[in-house]
């Protein structure tokens, strides 16, 4: 005879929790999940940026900086910070012209500045000459 504790598992004291396999399945999965070492991407996108000042060497906040890409043409524009520190962020690999204009200052341009995929680009300090002018008399 079968005695209580080798009584065979009856079909319906294995369906007393159903959920379980699922909760398990569940934690299961979120375990994988939170142990896979995450992958990081590769940013295609970098950045230019510099300080400019005057040949005095004082700081030029506000001015006018535009980046132009020499393949497309298209332009990018912004102004010196308080710092006379620019920056062009998330702009995409390609060749660029800098060009620099503040008031009583020379116009700056630069050509030819290769950024490569994710670079973070930081040109040497641009120093803006002081504008001659003509006195006819």
């Amino acid at each position: 005879m079968n005695t209580p504790d080798r009584m065979p598992i009856s079909v319906i004291a294995r369906h007393r929790h159903p959920g379980r396999a699922f909760w398990l399945l569940g934690l299961l999965i979120a375990a994988l999940a939170v142990s896979q070492v995450p992958a990081f991407a590769q940013f295609a996108a970098g950045s230019i940026g510099a300080t400019v000042t005057d040949a005095t060497g004082a700081i030029v906040p506000g001015a006018k900086v535009t980046l132009k890409n020499e393949a497309t043409g298209s332009l990018r524009d912004t102004v010196t910070n308080g710092a006379g520190y620019f920056e062009f962020p998330s702009i995409l690999p390609a060749t660029y012209t800098v060009t620099i204009m503040a008031s009583g200052l020379q116009t700056f341009e630069e050509t030819g500045i290769a950024l490569t995929q994710g670079a973070t680009l930081r040109l040497p300090t641009i120093v803006l000459q002081v504008q001659s002018t003509k006195q006819e008399v």
